[in-house]
């Protein structure tokens, strides 16, 4: 398996637990030190990170099958309040960074 393949299966599994709405699942998949850029502003941790997943289910996030890109990984997350795309990158075989847009 190479590392794209391990990347994109952490990622399925984020996204999965997303759509299940089990944040214990979400955080399994990030570093402990996760960061997070939203349009609200930044997020570190896991604490702070796991806040805002909590938000997105709330609101009832779909996410989409992820893609890979050359260096990261993204999935559409829409909700009835807004349509998003996460862009996940790694350290290892964990998510370390979030990048969620707008749009």
């Amino acid at each position: 398996m190479t590392g794209s393949d391990s990347r994109l299966i952490i990622a399925t599994k984020l996204l999965e637990a997303l759509a299940a709405k089990d944040l214990d699942g979400v955080m399994a998949c990030v570093t402990e030190t996760v960061t997070m850029d939203t349009p609200m502003g930044p997020k570190k941790g896991q604490a702070q990170t796991r806040g805002m997943f909590s938000m997105v289910t709330a609101m009832g996030g779909k996410p989409s099958a992820p893609k890979i890109d050359s260096d990261a990984i993204h999935a559409r997350v829409d909700s009835a309040m807004t349509k998003s795309v996460m862009t996940m990158h790694f350290t290892g075989d964990l998510v370390s960074h979030i990048v969620v847009t707008l749009g």
